[in-house]
């Protein structure tokens, strides 16, 4: 789903990304000094636990953009699509620049030796990309409050989603991608490329 986005108030130059509202999820476009911050959607606090037994916070991603979607090592339907997606981002990318994570919601993927040998199989850098897992019902909460995403489980099948998100150095997303498709995989890298130029202007 390649979400259509129209500037409020005039004309929108072409280089700004949207915010998105805390209620629905709506893109909006926003001028400095011109919004309520509280309507827009940002990323609470969360601690959980990388593939390498790293303590991965909402703080510690703080300092510039990161790319974000949920998982599971055993997802033999979409994630495998998406997950060479996402590797293009990860070559595309210096680990300075940008940081990914991808959450687990499965229970079974809190044995950090199957996330660190599925790191491993699938190419995945971790000191870039973190693979990540804890408490189920926190998890659950970090999908719903900060993401708007349900991931309700439906007898034994993982209710996850295609969706990848962006978010800015300030903890605000800033676009949603499907994921397995290329072609807004290939807007996400020029989406990244904005914030992270716009990162390095400021730091």
């Amino acid at each position: 789903m390649l979400i259509g986005l129209s500037a409020c108030g005039g004309e929108t130059p072409s280089s700004q990304l949207p915010y998105f509202t805390s209620t629905d999820m709506t893109p909006v476009f926003i001028s400095d000094g011109n919004v309520d911050s509280s309507f827009l959607k940002q990323v609470h606090s969360f601690s959980l636990v990388g593939q390498d037994g790293d303590r991965v916070a909402e703080a510690s991603l703080s300092n510039r953009p990161y790319v974000a979607n949920f998982f599971f090592t055993e997802c033999t339907g979409i994630y495998p699509t998406l997950r060479t997606r996402l590797t293009a981002v990860q070559k595309a990318f210096d680990s300075d620049d940008l940081t990914m994570l991808s959450v687990s919601i499965a229970d079974e993927d809190q044995d950090l030796s199957k996330l660190k040998a599925y790191s491993k199989v699938n190419g995945i850098q971790s000191e870039m990309w973190k693979l990540v897992t804890g408490d189920s019902n926190a998890i659950q909460h970090l999908a719903l409050d900060s993401f708007g995403a349900r991931l309700d489980l439906n007898g034994n099948l993982y209710a996850h989603t295609e969706t990848v998100y962006l978010v800015d150095a300030h903890g605000y997303i800033r676009g949603l991608y499907n994921g397995t498709l290329e072609v807004e995989i290939m807007q996400l890298l020029n989406d990244l490329q904005i914030l992270v130029s716009e990162n390095l202007d400021v730091a």
